[in-house]
Formats: C-alpha cells, sequence, structure tokens
C-alpha cells in the first residue's frame, strides 16, 4: 500500500508566539522532531530491499539537504549510502524541449537523459560500480570527464531531484528494489481560525531568501520566476505523489519566526513587479515572533536557505 497523505498540522499563530517567547529552547525541540522523522524514514528504506531511494519534492522543499541527512542517518544505522543529484543528468541546454516562448524549459522532463538515468542504474544495480556524468550549471553542458562510483553490495543509492519520481526512470529496475519519497512541508499557520499563511508561501519564502542571499536574485525576480516554476511542478512533480512509498515533512513549526528578520531587510528593496506580493507576505511575517539566527543551529535544514549549514558527514 502506497503513502496516504494526512492533513495538514494547523498553527495558531497567537499560540505559537507564546511558546516563542516563553521557551526558546522550543527551537531546539522541533529540530530534534525533524532529525527523528528522517530517522525513521532511514530505518524503514532499511527494513526493505530496497537499493534505489528516489527523493523528489517541490521547490524550496528542502529535498537536497534532506537527502544528505538521510545518506547520514542510514550510515549511522551501517548501511553505506551514496547520494547523486539528477542535476548532472540534465542535457546540454541547446537539446532542451522549449516552452511556449521558444525558450529552452528548464522544468521539462525532455530536459533529462532519462535513457542515461536508467542505463546508469541498471549498470550500478548489476555490477555495484559506474561512471556518473557531470553537468557544468555554468557552461549549461555536459561535462567531458565522467566520476566513478562504487557501491557495495548491501550499499543504498539516493537519486535527488525534481524528476526523480517520475515512473519512466528507473522503470527497467525491480520495483522492489526501488523506495520512492517525497520531501515537502505540512504545516499552515492560522489567525483566529483562518489560514494566512500556507506551505506554497512558505516555499516562495525559502526561495526567495535563498536566492537573495546566494544566486544575487532580488525578491521581485524570484516573485516574477515562480510562476514558471509553479507550473512545472504542478506537470512534473505532483501528478506522481499517488505512488510514493513515504513522506518526510520538512516543516518546522518556528519556521516564519527565522524568517522574519531576513523578510524585512527584502521588504527595503527597490520597486519591482512583484512588489505587491512581496509586501503581502512580508505583512503576515511580521504576525509572528522574531527567532534570529544565532538561536538555529548550525545543522539545521533551514539552513539550506539561511546560510550556514554544516553537516559532520557530507560524503
Amino acid at each position: 500500500m502506497k503513502y496516504e497523505f494526512q492533513p495538514k498540522t494547523k498553527i495558531e499563530i497567537s499560540e505559537l508566539d507564546q511558546q516563542i517567547r516563553r521557551d526558546p529552547g522550543l527551537v531546539l525541540q522541533w529540530e530534534r522532531e525533524y532529525e527523528q522523522r528522517v530517522d525513521r524514514v532511514a530505518s524503514l528504506i532499511l527494513a526493505g530491499h530496497s537499493r534505489f531511494v528516489m527523493v523528489s519534492g517541490p521547490s524550496a522543499s528542502g529535498k537536497t539537504t534532506s537527502a544528505l541527512k538521510l545518506a547520514m542517518a542510514m550510515r549511522r544505522q551501517g548501511t553505506p549510502t551514496e547520494v547523486i543529484s539528477l542535476d548532472d543528468f540534465f542535457r546540454n541546454i541547446e537539446d532542451y524541449p522549449k516552452d511556449e516562448n521558444g525558450e529552452p524549459d528548464l522544468e521539462h522532463f525532455g530536459a533529462l537523459d532519462k535513457e542515461c538515468v536508467n542505463e546508469t542504474l541498471e549498470v550500478l544495480l548489476k555490477t555495484g560500480q559506474c561512471m556518473l556524468p557531470q553537468f557544468d550549471f555554468e557552461k549549461q553542458h555536459r561535462k567531458s570527464e565522467k566520476r566513478p562510483l562504487v557501491l557495495p553490495k548491501n550499499g543504498r543509492l539516493i537519486i535527488e531531484g525534481i524528476h526523480a519520481l517520475n515512473p519512466e526512470l528507473a522503470q527497467s529496475i525491480p520495483q522492489e528494489a526501488v523506495y520512492r519519497l517525497y520531501v515537502g512541508l505540512r504545516t499552515e499557520y492560522y489567525q483566529n481560525g483562518t489560514r494566512v499563511l500556507n506551505t506554497r508561501d512558505l516555499r516562495i519564502t525559502r526561495r526567495m531568501v535563498r536566492d537573495n542571499l546566494f544566486r544575487g536574485r532580488t525578491a521581485g525576480a524570484t516573485l516574477e520566476l515562480w510562476r514558471s516554476i509553479a507550473k512545472g511542478e504542478e506537470r512534473w512533480i505532483k501528478p506522481f505523489k499517488p505512488i510514493v512509498d513515504m513522506l518526510l515533512d520538512t516543516s518546522f513549526p518556528y519556521e516564519p519566526c527565522a524568517m522574519l528578520p531576513i523578510m524585512r531587510q527584502l521588504r527595503t528593496q527597490p520597486e519591482s513587479a512583484g512588489r505587491a506580493d512581496l509586501l503581502r507576505l512580508c505583512g503576515l511575517f511580521e504576525l509572528f515572533e522574531p527567532v534570529e539566527m544565532q538561536q538555529i543551529p548550525k545543522n539545521s535544514m533551514l539552513r539550506e536557505f539561511l546560510g550556514g549549514l554544516e553537516l559532520e558527514d557530507l560524503t
């Protein structure tokens, strides 16, 4: 039986703010709860016969860091585990399908070399080793050199990417050898019983913050880009939720509190096409009690977006 998605958790903002003011140590408790969810998923995977763990989720769901943390948890439980990204299996950009404007469609499944993915997994399952392609994002082209990957007989491989759940991948692999994991947020925020901050707005905020801090993109530019991102999610990710084996919830109850100080900075950016949406979000985050960066552990998944992420085991 495949995983059945349950209703999202509802948090009343006034109660959360009271909890934060009363006990700042709750931040660490909520961090531990996320780590426990990762450990539980790792145990479920290792209890079966899966060799490949396909990990996907919508933009800014935290799938990249969660995949690394899952690998670390599986290693702690005694199983050699490697992580690869489907990004390295992109075709050269001139070979991408085109969108309605005639531009390369970066979200399209056809941008991925599915034949190469499937052949690589088949060889790895059969021989325990393979040569992985590498992608140069600056040039938007495959690199000429490949890198070796060796997977012990009892090892697991985590494959992370937006298209990882697509059934056209790993279709020639015995399905008992494939575990499909969906990474997503499952907490929303309410004021006097009315929902005011949903999971999509939280992901938009994560993406805005990360883009601004590390990718040189203004908040307005991210908001303009979001429409095409959301369109890609509806077409290439969410249709495959019914086939997943498990959900990893990447929600942190205190997250809006942690985002508030940065949202206040973003609010001061110059006028842009996405200004109205930015001000709407900034207004919502003002409902929360702030949590400062120094209260957030260096190994928190949220630091994928906030910066300063330090994982003790990245190999």
